[in-house]
């Protein structure tokens, strides 16, 4: 299913603050390096999950990480869909600067 369709709030506020779609987001950055939830590799997971022909072991492995991602960007959209986002721009801008954001911060030192 295409993403816009999918993902119509979610949709109409990238459309606003960024003049384009969901799936041209999605095609910005590839579906690898899931070390960090940013939008852009979200929504290229999610597009190209129907895609993949995975054997019964591949998928079984697989499936949780779907459904993961799958989640979050569901839960993006409901959070979109209650219209409670105020700065529309800063909401879609930390969503797609995630990874930036989480690189440049120092490393955390481990609980003992």
């Amino acid at each position: 299913m295409n993403l816009d369709v999918r993902y119509p709030h979610l949709s109409a506020l990238v459309q606003e603050v960024l003049g384009t779609s969901l799936v041209d987001l999605s095609n910005r950055a590839p579906a690898t390096g899931f070390d960090f939830f940013d939008l852009e590799r979200l929504l290229s997971h999610v597009a190209r999950i129907a895609c993949w022909s995975l054997d019964t072991i591949s998928e079984e492995i697989l499936r949780l990480h779907h459904q993961q991602v799958q989640g979050y960007v569901s839960t993006i959209e409901a959070f979109t869909e209650l219209g409670v986002v105020r700065d529309r721009a800063t909401f879609v801008s930390k969503k797609l600067l995630a990874p930036q954001v989480a690189l440049s911060s120092p490393p955390r030192e481990p609980i003992h």
